[in-house]
């Protein structure tokens, strides 16, 4: 018998619900699920490292996605003109060759779409010397970009790549593996490729 200083919470079917120490409640604890690590529901990646850890042997393509979309974020806000201008790479140049190559690199790791099939990269459609020279001009976008600090690469940005993996296993876009299994909770998820598609050429 609880007296009552002793009880926080309403008593309801004879047990005491103390609101400050849930086991001392008469509901049921939640069983462990040991798919999930501790803390990892209603939780998400917000750094590359974490990132790493969340998407197992699919890290190679969301870290592709996350940097390049990062750079097509700093490009797409006007934050990058004067650091790749002073590289000596023409700004319209390095943005229809940042553009092109995203998409080719996202193509090559293996990128899901959620909408529609996989497309053939306008980069692909080019000769031989436009090829060489556009991954030429964003590969040296790539350098100032991380010279720079990595602008844009945000903790929100990863979290959403991450979301976007977790829908795309769900919907059956990719195989569902021990790190994002086919029952990962998902969260509110904005499409991570959006920044990119904004740069109009």
């Amino acid at each position: 018998m609880h007296r009552a200083h002793d009880r926080h919470g309403p008593i309801v079917d004879g047990h005491v619900y103390d609101l400050k120490n849930p086991r001392r409640t008469g509901a049921p604890q939640p069983r462990h699920n040991p798919f999930h690590q501790a803390g990892r529901i209603n939780s998400q990646p917000t750094t590359m490292e974490t990132l790493q850890g969340r998407t197992g042997e699919y890290f190679g393509r969301a870290k592709t996605h996350v940097e390049w979309s990062a750079i097509s974020a700093w490009m797409m806000k006007g934050q990058a003109t004067a650091a790749i201008e002073a590289a000596g790479i023409p700004y319209e140049v390095a943005r229809v060759a940042v553009r092109l190559v995203h998409a080719a690199k996202d193509h090559a790791k293996g990128w899901p779409r959620l909408n529609g099939p996989s497309e053939t990269p306008l980069l692909h459609g080019l000769s031989n010397a436009s090829q060489n020279e556009a991954g030429r001009t964003a590969n040296e976008v790539f350098r100032v970009w991380i010279a720079e600090g990595r602008p844009c690469l945000s903790a929100r940005l990863i979290g959403d790549t991450y979301q976007f993996l977790v829908a795309a296993v769900r919907q059956g876009k990719l195989p569902p593996i021990r790190a994002i299994p086919a029952d990962e909770p998902q969260t509110f998820m904005r499409e991570p490729t959006c920044l990119a598609n904004n740069l109009k050429f």
